[in-house]
């Protein structure tokens, strides 16, 4: 047994030399590996910030203008309001040049002489809502707007839409500024068939007439 070659040429402590060397040289290897992995997994961005990337990127909105008129007053100052006025981010000079960058006309008129500082912007912001954050006039003018619609002349779709939509608009500024129209039904049906064209009228009264001659049938039945 002695005289074998696997004890003559030591083959076992050959192959174990070996095994301990592959063994050692794979570790090493695997822990290459490993640093890789984790670098490129630190590069790989986590699913917080994936989704601050694909974030939808809203358009900016504009500043309202206010040219004085007392019919956009409101929305000038609920938009204003919303994003330079109770924006605590802006400092006072801020609001101010905002608030004079926004200003047309009359308005404009009203602050021109203002200085741009700090302690001026209370004080603008003051005098605007004194001039035209001012309920009574502020109704009147829908009112007029309401009641002093163009009359109608002709058959036309779009003028109809239009004398329909300024309606519709003139009922949400009231509302807005809680005035209810909720038993305004009558007034309103009133202004609006007033305003029609004949033609219009006509059709409006047989369709009126057709839907009450129903309800009378139903109400027999």
């Amino acid at each position: 047994m002695a005289e074998l070659s696997y004890f003559v040429e030591d083959f076992y402590e050959k192959v174990e030399e070996l095994f301990i060397d592959y063994r050692t040289r794979l570790r090493e290897d695997l822990k290459k590996c490993s640093s890789c992995l984790t670098a490129s997994s630190s590069a790989i961005p986590s699913a917080s910030n994936i989704n601050a990337t694909c974030e939808v990127r809203l358009p900016q909105i504009s500043l309202p203008k206010c040219n004085g008129s007392y019919e956009k007053w409101q929305p000038f100052f609920d938009l204003f309001s919303s994003l330079i006025h109770n924006n605590s981010n802006l400092s006072p000079v801020q609001k101010l040049h905002y608030l004079k960058s926004c200003l047309q006309g009359e308005a404009h008129n009203v602050l021109q002489n203002l200085p741009i500082t700090d302690a001026n912007y209370s004080e603008a912001w003051l005098q605007l809502i004194r001039r035209y954050n001012n309920k009574r006039f502020n109704v009147n003018e829908v009112l007029k707007r309401l009641f002093a619609q163009r009359a109608l002349h002709n058959e036309s779709s779009t003028l109809i839409k239009d004398l329909l939509n300024t309606t519709s608009s003139c009922l949400k500024c009231l509302e807005n500024m809680n005035i209810s129209t909720a038993s305004w039904d009558a007034i309103i049906n009133f202004v609006v068939v007033s305003k029609l064209d004949t033609e219009s009228k006509r059709m409006w009264e047989l369709e009126v007439s057709r839907k009450e001659g129903i309800c009378v049938v139903l109400v027999m039945f």
